[in-house]
């Protein structure tokens, strides 16, 4: 199910430069990677925020990049990889994508807003923590 939820006013949105293909990777987990860029969250990594749907692939631009929208605080729209109840802290997968954080140590990136399934987009409150159970 995609949300009939819309976050407005609840979000910090900055402009993140990359020179990677990011065309795919709309409402997923980035991470900080070298010089002012940004690519792909991987399984557990320690995002920076969440892409909007305005995604390019910047890999064709001839030694220019591409500015990148990213929500870094507040309530985001985020791709699920799997099932999450609302209320459960997420993660990410290797994929950028939403998953329930429930190991130890595990990097919390925020908490569902929303109960999802797998490929669904829904709301995260943005809070980055480590689990302890």
């Amino acid at each position: 199910m995609t949300t009939g939820l819309v976050p407005r006013g609840s979000q910090l949105v900055l402009s993140r430069r990359t020179n990677a293909d990011l065309s795919a990777g709309a409402y997923c987990f980035v991470i900080a990677n070298g010089d002012d860029d940004m690519d792909i969250c991987g399984a557990n990594g320690e995002a920076i925020g969440v892409l909007t749907n305005d995604v390019v692939d910047a890999t064709g631009l001839a030694g220019a990049e591409a500015f990148l929208s990213v929500v870094v605080q507040g309530c985001a729209l985020v791709k699920f990889g799997g099932a999450v109840t609302a209320g459960k802290p997420v993660k990410s997968d290797g994929s950028g994508n939403a998953v329930l954080a429930d190991t130890d140590k595990d990097k919390v990136l925020g908490y569902a807003w929303e109960t999802a399934a797998t490929s669904d987009i829904g709301l995260v409150l943005l809070n980055r923590s480590t689990l302890s159970v």
